[in-house]
């Protein structure tokens, strides 16, 4: 399409012709229809398109409608992360109750995890295209069918299914309504996006501190898995609901790619405009930066070991609580407490002294593992609500400007490395201790997160900085899945917790040693928060 001659449109002011308020800069708001049709007539169908880009859009920043937005997204972050970071109690139900290996145990749950961070990218590019509220709506129900479907893997023989249900199907829904949940933010709020923010990243402790606390006595054991897998999936569905409230007040169309799938163009000249437009998508230019080059190496390195705790904390207390009894393997523990069931039974016809011992011992063994699961759901509530306030305060602290943020960074990595390192060693008697790494480690997890997109547009500038946040994502997947499958398989080869745990804790360490290769780089203030990079994504993607 020819484009407006810059001498047309100044020559054009002169005589007062509304064109010469057409500008070169994208916005982000089509005007309105009573003014096309009134300029239609001296406007041709390209002048009118440059005309749209030139109006600029402002949120509305407050309002009802603004705010049940941020409610919606707020639930449907709570409902996502809630289902995830409650999945260490359903892997330990498996492993005791379906005899699942540690892991396959650890791999369905990492996976999911995996499966958003790995689709989200996708799922921006799609969300440009198709449009916020259908790839939300489509999403949500995608997460339901796939909690629904792990409601049917109720046997032994069909726990690998899992691997389909929940990991692949829910995580890959979950990155279809997270990415837009974030993405409709920037179309209601502009000044407090920093609020917003922090209120939508607070669904995660808000919701995962109940769901985590009745997983195992109301949920698990009182209605069983499949029916507890359906109320996750009843969750899941009203994220649909949730993407009804999304309309969003930004064309989603690509009038360019429209513009080279026209049949009236030739295919190579459909080719070679194709071509033109993805490489919109792919910016070269931060791969030439060093310090995103390093940082892109030591985050994924560093998610080795971040989601083990969350997968196999549960059984890990439940084995250090057993270690006195000189139980340790989950096949030496069933066997014991299957024994421990049939001595319960003849108890009542025998009054011999070796009964009332073994009853004994297999009272103080259930008494352990009640007590363990009892811990195991304190630690992740104190993870969780710990996560969510290190994301509002560390938000704020990094817009400090004597505050260097990967250095900030480097040393949340290596904190949480220790917070893991300190958990085998620790007395599990003394549950000051447990608590208190628990803590740690939630406060160094949420520092960790809300540092991700200002550290990123340090390194690669605005333009860049949503593709690097993608890239990371993508490259962040594999180490999240592979991670706590290693562990899982390490403990079933040794029966022992101790060395997963040691490199788990090891490997952050390694990451904030490798950040010390990143260059001094000049910082932005204020720093911008994860939900504006979704926002950058979507207007820098779009030609609008």
């Amino acid at each position: 399409k020819e484009q407006i001659d810059p001498a047309q449109v100044g020559s054009s002011s002169s005589h007062g012709d509304p064109s010469a308020e057409l500008d070169d800069k994208p916005a982000s708001k089509s005007i309105d229809r009573l003014s096309r049709d009134s300029l239609g007539k001296r406007l041709s169908q390209t002048d009118e398109q440059n005309l749209d880009l030139a109006m600029e859009f402002h949120p509305a920043d407050g309002g009802c409608v603004a705010w049940l937005v941020c409610f919606t997204s707020f639930c449907t972050n709570g409902t996502i992360f809630s289902v995830i970071n409650s999945f260490g109690i359903i892997s330990e139900w498996l492993i005791t109750n379906y005899s699942a290996s540690k892991s396959l145990a650890g791999a369905i749950g990492s996976a999911a995890f995996g499966c958003l961070f790995f689709f989200s990218f996708l799922a921006s590019v799609v969300t440009d295209r198709v449009g916020i509220r259908p790839v939300a709506a489509v999403g949500g129900a995608v997460c339901a069918l796939g909690l629904l479907g792990s409601s049917f893997c109720d046997r032994q023989d069909r726990i690998t299914m899992l691997l389909f249900t929940h990991s692949f199907l829910f995580g890959a829904g979950a990155a279809l309504v997270y990415t837009p949940s974030l993405v409709i933010l920037g179309h209601y709020f502009e000044r407090r996006m920093g609020l917003v923010n922090g209120i939508v990243t607070l669904g995660s402790g808000v919701f995962s501190i109940p769901l985590t606390k009745i997983m195992k006595p109301v949920l698990l054991d009182g209605i069983g898995l499949s029916n507890t897998f359906r109320l996750l999936a009843g969750m899941s569905l009203l994220m649909v609901l949730y993407a009804l409230t999304w309309r969003q007040t930004r064309p989603a169309r690509h009038a360019e790619l429209d513009h080279y799938l026209s049949p009236r163009n030739s295919l190579a000249e459909s080719v070679t405009g194709i071509g033109t437009f993805l490489s919109k998508f792919c910016n070269v230019s931060i791969w030439r930066s060093r310090g995103f080059l390093v940082w892109i190496v030591a985050c994924p390195c560093a998610m080795f070991g971040y989601f083990v705790p969350f997968v196999f904390l549960p059984n890990f207390l439940q084995m250090r609580a057993l270690l006195q009894y000189n139980i340790t393997s989950d096949k030496q523990l069933k066997q014991i407490l299957s024994n421990g069931t049939a001595a319960t039974r003849n108890s009542g016809s025998s009054n011999n002294n070796s009964s009332g011992t073994s009853n004994e011992v297999y009272n103080q063994i259930q008494l352990s593992i009640s007590t363990a699961e009892s811990d195991a759901a304190i630690m992740l509530v104190c993870i969780n609500i710990s996560s969510s306030v290190a994301r509002l305060v560390i938000g704020k602290l990094a817009d400090s400007q004597c505050m260097n943020r990967v250095h900030l960074q480097q040393a949340a990595y290596a904190t949480l490395g220790l917070s893991i390192l300190l958990l085998p060693p620790s007395n599990h008697r003394v549950l000051t201790i447990r608590f208190s790494l628990a803590l740690l480690f939630g406060l160094c997890d949420g520092a960790v997160v809300c540092l991700m997109g200002p550290i990123a547009f340090d390194l690669v500038g605005p333009s860049g900085a949503s593709q690097a946040i993608g890239f990371l994502l993508l490259a962040m997947s594999v180490p999240t899945t592979v991670g706590p499958l290693l562990a899982g398989y390490i403990n079933d080869v040794t029966n022992r917790w101790d060395v997963p745990f040691y490199l788990s804790g090891l490997l952050p360490i390694v990451a904030a040693i490798i950040m010390f290769l990143i260059p001094q780089t000049a910082q932005t203030y204020p720093a911008v928060c994860v939900v504006e990079n979704f926002d950058q994504n979507a207007k820098s993607n779009l030609d609008i």
